[in-house]
């Protein structure tokens, strides 16, 4: 099924794209698809669940049964803001899949919401500065080396940010040590007004897609992971 035009098939072609594969003595397994990124209602899967259901039962009636319906991902985790849990998304996506034909494995791949709050990036405040009316925080952590996701979503995610400083709050841009005009990653944040060079920023919620999207971009370091394990 689409994604955004780079992979895939319209679903109204799949079921002869398919017929056509065992034509050719192929095994046709199954299908997937994916909702998007970070999607928080479960009726998202609605009508992609529906389609793959349409097409194995056009498949069906020509005699080829499919062993696999693979859900995708795009499970939230939260950011800053409660979403629906695993429990939610699997009780609604469940009776949608007791309209299958008939019975097939179903994959789901929730990378995201597993291991997303596992993670926190924590990063050094080098400078502190107020242009004009504005306060930038300026850290050894930014865009090219961990905080890529937020270009991605156009600012659209926002990670949830503290400090080691306490006292009177101020807000804040905050943004990385590259000379890049992109690279400011948290706009409008709430931190100590007694923020300054050598504190430390604790962004949260940081486990997916930080460190895999991190380069050495303008000769900054990747962030080094420290695993840390309770009992």
């Amino acid at each position: 099924m689409p994604s955004e035009g780079k992979f895939g098939v319209d679903p109204s072609v799949a079921a002869d794209l398919l017929e056509r594969a065992h034509s050719l003595g192929l095994s046709p397994y199954g299908i997937s698809f994916h909702v998007g990124s970070q999607m928080t209602d479960p009726h998202a899967w609605d009508q992609p669940i529906s389609d793959a259901i349409h097409i194995a039962k056009q498949l069906a009636d020509k005699g080829i049964r499919l062993e696999m319906l693979d859900i995708g991902g795009g499970f939230p985790a939260r950011y800053g803001s409660d979403v629906p849990s695993l429990t939610e998304f699997g009780t609604h996506i469940a009776c949608l899949l007791e309209n299958l034909p008939y019975p097939m494995s179903v994959v789901a791949e929730p990378g995201r919401s597993l291991v997303a709050e596992a993670g926190v990036l924590v990063c050094k405040v080098i400078q502190v500065v107020r242009r004009a009316e504005t306060w930038w925080v300026h850290t050894d952590l930014g865009v090219f080396n961990g905080m890529m996701e937020v270009l991605e979503s156009n600012g659209q995610l926002r990670y949830p940010i503290t400090s080691s400083s306490s006292g009177h709050m101020r807000t804040y841009h905050v943004t990385g040590p590259t000379c890049d005009s992109q690279d400011t990653f948290a706009f409008d944040v709430n931190l100590p007004a007694s923020l300054s060079e050598g504190d430390l920023l604790f962004i949260h919620s940081a486990g997916a897609y930080t460190t895999a999207y991190s380069t050495r971009f303008n000769g900054f370091d990747e962030p080094t992971t420290v695993h840390h394990y309770s009992r």
